[in-house]
């Protein structure tokens, strides 16, 4: 869990203005430093913000006897080519995207929202088995594609976190429940062609016994409210098949629209966020 943001720069000038920027985004659980020198920086639990150029930070890191694997950096107004997967262009990049440099840098789940009840994050491959208990709660459930077998599954999930959480930094995530700390179901972002054109879909299921207790809501809320605020996608779309009701229904609360309908196929609904948090302003 990231607990510490160092900000180690040597060679740039920056302002108390753009410290205090950095401050303002900060939340309690992060703690900031501004270090004059690398062995001031303990790199437990933390992040470094640094314009020094990767190889030559990890030479200075080695050369203070501490080991350079453990660091964990990302680039500040760097250059391309200087090594650092991430880079921050400025200091007011919000703690959401330090959480999330920092999650891929360590390899950790990125925690996407946390509610009044749920907590949402990214799945990992230690999941699959109570990912497996939920879904058969719902091997009933005709609206719902079930998961492969373990291996095929294990190695789709593999490639899913890679290529949809790497690249577009979203896709289904998994839904837990704060008081128990149980695995409750899935809900998330996918892509899906509409109209020619690749758009952005949110999905949810919730295990059986977990359901009518406003859960969904309160998930696709979350996820809505990211979707916006940390990704800037400004349109959403809810396939639904025409049978089911309670997801029609929860799309119509949630402040989808019916968009097109289709002989014999689902039901498209689309959500505007420009037109949703106006009139909720």
């Amino acid at each position: 869990m990231l607990r510490n943001i160092y900000v180690y720069i040597k060679y740039i000038t920056i302002g108390s203005d753009e410290l205090n920027i950095i401050k303002q985004n900060l939340d309690k659980e992060v703690n900031l430093f501004i270090p004059d020198d690398i062995e001031e920086i303990d790199f437990e639990d933390s992040l470094v913000i640094t314009d020094v150029p990767e190889n030559e930070f990890k030479m200075q890191v080695e050369a203070c006897g501490k080991d350079s694997c453990e660091v964990k950096a990302a680039g500040f107004n760097t250059k391309p080519g200087e090594g650092y997967s991430y880079v921050c262009q400025t200091l007011d990049m919000g703690i959401s995207y330090y959480r999330l440099v920092y999650a891929r840098l360590t390899g950790e789940p990125f925690v996407v929202a946390e509610t009044k009840n749920l907590l949402i994050r990214e799945m990992t491959t230690k999941d699959l088995p109570e990912l497996y208990d939920v879904y058969s709660t719902l091997e009933d459930c005709r609206y719902i594609e079930q998961l492969y077998d373990y291996d095929k599954e294990l190695e789709f999930t593999k490639n899913y976190i890679k290529n949809m959480y790497g690249f577009f930094e979203y896709g289904l995530w998994l839904v837990f429940e704060k008081k128990s700390g149980e695995l409750i179901g899935r809900a998330g972002i996918e892509n899906r062609e509409i109209d020619g054109v690749t758009c952005c879909e949110i999905g949810y299921l919730i295990r059986r016994d977990m359901q009518h207790k406003g859960y969904a809501y309160e998930a696709c809320q979350a996820i809505l409210e990211y979707a916006s605020d940390e990704l800037g996608i400004q349109e959403m779309f809810a396939v639904i098949d025409k049978t089911n009701e309670p997801s029609r229904k929860l799309a119509r609360k949630l402040g989808f629209e019916l968009y097109a309908q289709t002989d014999g196929g689902p039901d498209l609904y689309k959500f505007a966020f420009e037109k949703n948090y106006k009139s909720k302003a």
